[in-house]
C-alpha cells in the first residue's frame, strides 16, 4: 500500500493509495527475483503520474474519510478492501493434534530404541 502526500502548502484534500500483492520475487527467505513472479510495480508506476484509479488496485480517498476514521490508513478499514478473515482451529484441537504428534514420535523413538537393542544383542548394551 502506497499513500500519496504532496507538500503544497495547502491541506492534502485526498490520497492516492496503490495495493502491491507482488514485488517480482518469490516469498521465501532468499527472495529470488524472476519474471514468473507476481510483480504489480510496473503498473504501479503507469499508473501514478496521474494517480490512475482502478477497482481493487488503486484509489484515491478524500481526506474526511482518513481522519474519520481515525487516521487508519489500511485499505480494509477504509472499506477499500474486505479484512482478510483466517480461520484458526480451536485451541483444545490443536493441543489434540500436537498431542497426537507427539505420541507418534515416542512411539517411534521407542521402536528405533528396540532395534538398537536387539541389534546390540538381547538388550545388552
Amino acid at each position: 500500500m502506497f499513500p500519496h502526500f504532496q507538500k503544497t502548502g495547502k491541506p492534502t484534500k485526498e490520497t492516492w493509495f496503490y495495493r502491491v500483492q507482488g514485488d517480482g520475487s518469490s516469498l521465501k527467505t532468499s527472495r529470488k527475483f524472476d519474471p514468473q513472479f507476481r510483480n504489480d510495480f510496473p503498473d504501479l508506476l503507469k499508473k501514478w503520474p496521474k494517480r490512475e484509479t482502478a477497482d481493487g488496485i488503486a484509489w484515491r480517498v478524500p481526506a474526511e474519510k482518513m481522519i474519520a476514521n481515525g487516521y487508519n490508513l489500511t485499505l480494509a478499514s477504509l472499506g477499500l478492501v474486505e479484512p482478510e478473515k483466517t480461520d484458526h482451529a480451536e485451541p483444545e484441537e490443536i493441543l489434540s493434534s500436537v498431542a497426537e504428534k507427539e505420541q507418534k514420535i515416542l512411539d517411534i523413538i521407542e521402536e528405533m530404541r528396540e532395534l538398537v537393542l536387539e541389534e546390540n544383542g538381547n538388550g545388552t548394551r
